[in-house]
């Protein structure tokens, strides 16, 4: 047997007006299952024995239990904590009296209900429609609840409805017009409604074209070929990634032109040189002229002079570089076929 806790957790929790219905009939039964549902139905008195006091006890604290946090304090205050019948009461008070407002707000659902060809799912509604009435005392006549349902299907269905209107026995039951038209639907659903994978085979036979399946757009299309729980709509991290095709050959490609840069920060051509031999693990001989383009003749290395002394000389480079200085000068001699003597050059620059 399973515990009062294990019982209680399969109940729903009252959270107000819209799952009212189906909390009343949930609780009613279960109380009846507990002996308890005269306990809360009828006055105790104000003078309970003690075999009525512990029942009106154990009624309160599975009736408190259900309530939401939203509700609790207005239901279950200081003077009905412990009494069943007076929260039991409370509840029906708020919720399942015959009221103007409960009587517009449950017939507004009833003249809303509408059918889109799905019939189990009509039924559905018109049944938690019912379970609205019954929870505040509303009761409609089987006639006019019977003459409804069958209206609102003929709009889509008159071929199966029209041999319900012969039938009296079904005009007075809505139980059994509901449980009959439950047996055509499932009936309608098993024998009229090949799959999508049938449908397919028998365009292949019979070399005929075949509507593509149903897509899932926001939601699970219960027509569709997939399982939910293989939705990519449901679960788009499902959805497998895509490779983009590749560019053509014959497409051309659109130049573009690079941004500008700043004459201030172009690295003359010997400073690329000088960083990537440094990388270098052989030694790599240097030309002996460093920019042949610049205003100034640069050396790069002190050998060539005969003498030098401390300069600040601004140069200017063939590649545009002006924020070059050469830091020594002096008398240099390259030694040619004809012996030639160059004055006041530089040996290097530095940034």
């Amino acid at each position: 047997m399973s515990s009062t806790k294990e019982e209680l957790s399969t109940l729903p929790m009252l959270i107000g007006n819209s799952n009212y219905p189906i909390w009343v009939q949930r609780l009613t039964t279960y109380l009846g299952h507990k002996d308890l549902l005269n306990t809360v139905n009828v006055d105790p008195g104000p003078n309970p024995n003690q075999g009525v006091t512990k029942k009106l006890h154990e009624a309160a604290f599975i009736i408190s239990s259900k309530i939401g946090d939203r509700l609790y304090h207005g239901i279950v205050t200081l003077q009905r904590a412990s009494n069943g019948y007076a929260i039991w009461a409370k509840v029906k008070r708020m919720y399942g009296l015959n009221t103007i407002h409960n009587r517009i707000r449950a017939t507004n659902k009833w003249n809303n209900l509408f059918f889109n060809g799905d019939l189990n799912q009509f039924l559905d509604h018109v049944e938690l429609s019912l379970a609205e009435f019954a929870s505040i005392g509303k009761v409609i006549s089987e006639i006019d609840i019977c003459g409804f349902i069958i209206a609102k299907i003929s709009t889509k269905l008159p071929g199966l409805t029209d041999p319900l209107l012969t039938n009296e026995a079904l005009q007075s039951d809505s139980e059994a017009l509901i449980e009959k038209l439950r047996d055509l639907a499932n009936h309608e659903e098993l024998s009229h409604k090949p799959t999508h994978s049938e449908r397919s085979a028998t365009a292949l036979a019979s070399n005929s074209r075949v509507r593509p399946p149903p897509r899932c757009k926001k939601v699970h299309n219960s027509n569709a070929t997939h399982q939910e729980n293989k939705c990519w709509a449901l679960h788009p991290h499902l959805r497998p990634i895509r490779d983009l095709p590749a560019t053509s050959n014959n497409t051309v490609a659109a130049a573009v032109n690079p941004a500008p840069q700043s004459v201030a920060y172009d690295t003359p051509a010997f400073a690329n040189i000088t960083t990537a031999q440094c990388l270098l693990t052989k030694p790599h001989q240097l030309a002996p002229v460093l920019d042949s383009g610049a205003s100034h003749h640069m050396l790069n290395d002190l050998a060539f002079f005969t003498e030098t002394e401390v300069v600040s000389i601004a140069i200017s480079t063939g590649k545009g570089s002006n924020d070059l200085t050469a830091t020594r000068g002096g008398l240099a001699q390259i030694f040619q076929s004809t012996g030639m003597e160059l004055h006041s050059v530089g040996p290097a620059a530095a940034l």
